[in-house]
This record gives C-alpha cells, structure tokens and sequence, in this order.
C-alpha cells in the first residue's frame, strides 16, 4: 500500500511539472516571444530554448536567479538609470539581455548555441536610449518607495503597502511580499530588506493576455494603481 502510495505521488508530481511546462508553453505560443518557427536562429522548434535551457547553460549569464539561462547576456554593464535608482536587479537583467538593442535575439550561449547576433529586437522593444539609457523609462532598479533598505519598515502616503497589496497577477515578490518585486544583490549575496521594482514587477514575459506581456489590465491605470495612491 505505501509502495503504491508513492508511486501516485511520484506520478502526481512530474504531471505536475509537465503541466507547469505545458502552461507557460501554451501561454507564449504566438506572441512576440515565440521564436520556435525557425526564425532567429531557432531550428530546435523549441519555445523555451532562446532564453532557457535544463543542462549547460551559458558560462556568461550569471547572476541569472537560478533559471538556467540560456541567452548571451552582459553581467557587468552598466546601464544609466532613474534619479533616484540604486541597482539593477538581476531580473531586469536577464530581459534587457534582448531589449536593450545590443545582443540578437538570436544570440544565444550554452548548449544549443547560435551567436549569430543578426536579428536585434523590432526598434518598438527596444528600451532606453543609446543601448544603456533607461533614465526615462518607468525607475527600475530603485528600492520601492516607502520601504527602507535598511531595516524593511515601509512608511508612505503615496504607495500601497508591497506586504498587503493586490492586483498584480501570475507573480509574487520574495517572501512577505505580495507584489513581485525583486531581489537586490551585492555581488552574490541577496541584499537583506532592499526589494526593487524591476521589469517583472509589471510584465510577465510568459503570458501575453493582457498584452504588452502586463500581469495586469491597465484599464483606467488599474495597474498603475495597484502600486500607486492617487
């Protein structure tokens, strides 16, 4: 009876897996980030191989959030953000990695690599100016508003609460956190309270229903609000 008990939670959880895989699959399939039909460099027929691989991802891609990537990215850049911003998360990273210009989507390391670097992003996805240029574009990088990055306390009049604060769908932030913010690093270490907004705060680059790859329907600034008091 154990045995057999196992066994159904065993198949339970790689059906589980296998229908996360599907999930997210289903969920790209003909948006913009969909380069399974042979263009960019992608003969595999493979959705996920552009940004992600399960064995031998590229050697250049850390810091990476452990989601084995698998597209050229330039760890060290520095990029001119926001007044105000401190850091680049390591999130935002992996997405400007596409869309700041300067790799090609086709541009990928690791196993399957192509490196061909001849198919830059459509100039509407690019974000920033000059490839590096993101000081007018909505902050990332910047600790949210109200929280300390020193001791985690959030006071603010203007911004919701990122512990109790809801609308956002398909993400949650680290621990405690209701909203998906990110991760700040020094070097490896995760930063102990400082939580930034990145470009996964506000798009999920797995789903497109809401277009633009939003988590949320910007009707009326519904998504701006979830975040902001006005």
């Amino acid at each position: 009876m154990k045995l057999w008990k196992n066994f159904l939670l065993s198949a339970f959880a790689v059906g589980a897996a296998a229908l996360a895989a599907t999930s997210f699959a289903a969920g790209i399939s003909g948006t913009p980030h969909d380069f399974s039909g042979g263009s960019y460099g992608n003969t595999t027929g493979q959705i996920c191989v552009p940004c992600h691989v399960p064995h031998g991802a590229a050697a250049n891609s850390a810091p990476t959030n452990n989601v084995m990537w698998n597209h050229a990215i330039n760890g060290t850049k520095s990029y001119v953000l926001y007044s105000g911003s401190a850091k680049l998360d390591n999130t935002s990273r992996l997405c400007l990695s596409c869309h700041d210009g300067v790799f090609g989507v086709d541009n990928w390391g690791g196993t399957y690599a192509v490196s061909t670097n001849n198919h830059t992003v459509a100039n509407y996805a690019v974000i920033g100016v000059n490839n590096n240029d993101l000081s007018h574009e909505h902050p990332i990088g910047a600790v949210y508003r109200g929280l300390s990055a020193t001791t985690g306390v959030f006071s603010s009049t203007s911004m919701r609460d990122p512990t109790v604060a809801t609308g956002f769908q398909g993400g949650f932030g680290p621990t405690g956190y209701t909203l998906p913010l990110a991760l700040g690093y020094t070097g490896s270490v995760p930063d102990a309270f400082a939580v930034y907004v990145g470009c996964n705060t506000c798009h999920n680059p797995h789903d497109n229903s809401k277009s633009a790859f939003l988590r949320g329907i910007n009707d009326k600034s519904y998504l701006c609000l979830t975040c902001h008091i006005k």
